[in-house]
């Protein structure tokens, strides 16, 4: 359990970190949040690649507090640790959705 709890960790932080820092400049090009609102204008791309690398590096900082919860908190079953590394993906995914409405027209 904990690699996949370490892969989650390097994945927000590494992606979050490339995102919000070394985001790729061109429209369309690169490894980016590419949705076709993010496409349409520069000035949305550069708001998405950088809204993205931040709310992977929150996603990070919760990875974070599920291993503490799981490795130092109250004994859990194997379930409910598996249900706890699913929490950050799923808030992936659910920022992936949630990214295009918060992006100007």
């Amino acid at each position: 359990m904990a690699i996949i709890y370490l892969a989650l960790l390097l994945f927000f932080f590494g992606y979050g970190y490339y995102l919000r820092y070394h985001p790729p400049k061109e429209i369309g090009t690169g490894w980016g949040y590419k949705s076709a609102k993010a496409k349409k204008t520069q000035r949305n791309w550069d708001l998405a690649q950088k809204t993205l690398g931040t709310y992977m590096y929150r996603l990070a900082i919760l990875t974070v507090g599920v291993i503490i919860l799981s490795r130092f908190g109250p004994k859990l079953s194997d379930t409910v640790v598996y249900l706890l590394a699913l929490i950050p993906i799923v808030l992936f995914f659910i920022a992936l959705v949630i990214l295009p409405r918060r992006l100007p027209d």
